[in-house]
C-alpha cells in the first residue's frame, strides 16, 4: 500500500492519494533480500512553486512500512531561452511502441530513484527534458548536447 501527500508552502492539501501495487517474484524469499525493489511512477500536476511530498509504503506481506518527507520544487520552464530539466538515471531505458505509466518520449525507463550503480552494470541511462529550443522550417539553428559523467569520486567517466 502506498500512500502519498503533497503539500504546498502555506501547508495547505494539494494532493491525497493511495494505491496498491504489486510485483511478481520467484519466491517469497527473494523479498527479504537487502537489494529486492519494486517500481512504481504516479503522475500529477503541479504549478510551479515549492511543495512537501509525504510518502509512505506499507508491504502487506512482510507488515515493514517506510516514510520519508522531501521537498519538491517545481521549476517554470515558460520563460525565454533554453532550460534543462532535472536528470534522472535509470537502469533501462528501451525503444517502446506502446505507452505506458512509465514511457518518457518514446522509451520505457526503467528510473533509478537511488541513483547509484555499480560496476555490474554495464550502461547508465539517463534522461532530461530540454525546453526553449526553436525549430521552424526556415530557422537554421542547430543544438549540440555535451555531457560529462563523474564517479562519486569526482573522478571523470566519460564526456560526450
Amino acid at each position: 500500500v502506498v500512500h502519498m501527500v503533497i503539500k504546498d508552502e502555506e501547508d495547505s492539501l494539494v494532493e491525497d492519494r493511495m494505491w496498491r501495487i504489486g510485483s511478481w517474484v520467484e519466491s517469497l524469499e527473494k523479498i527479504h533480500q537487502q537489494d529486492y525493489f519494486t517500481l512504481d511512477v504516479v503522475s500529477t500536476t503541479l504549478s510551479p512553486g515549492k511543495y512537501n511530498l509525504e510518502f509512505e509504503v506499507e508491504d502487506v506481506i512482510t507488515e515493514k512500512e517506510g516514510k520519508t518527507t522531501k521537498e519538491l520544487v517545481v521549476r517554470d520552464y515558460s520563460g525565454s531561452g533554453l532550460m534543462l530539466s532535472d536528470i534522472e538515471t535509470a537502469y533501462k531505458a528501451e525503444q517502446q511502441d506502446e505507452v505506458s505509466k512509465f514511457t518518457k518520449g518514446t522509451r520505457e525507463m526503467m528510473l533509478n530513484s537511488t541513483g547509484f550503480f555499480n560496476a555490474d552494470e554495464l550502461m547508465l541511462y539517463f534522461y532530461g527534458e530540454i525546453y526553449g529550443l526553436t525549430t521552424s522550417p526556415t530557422d537554421s539553428s542547430k543544438y549540440k548536447l555535451n555531457y560529462s559523467v563523474f564517479d562519486t569520486n569526482g573522478n571523470l567517466v566519460r564526456v560526450k
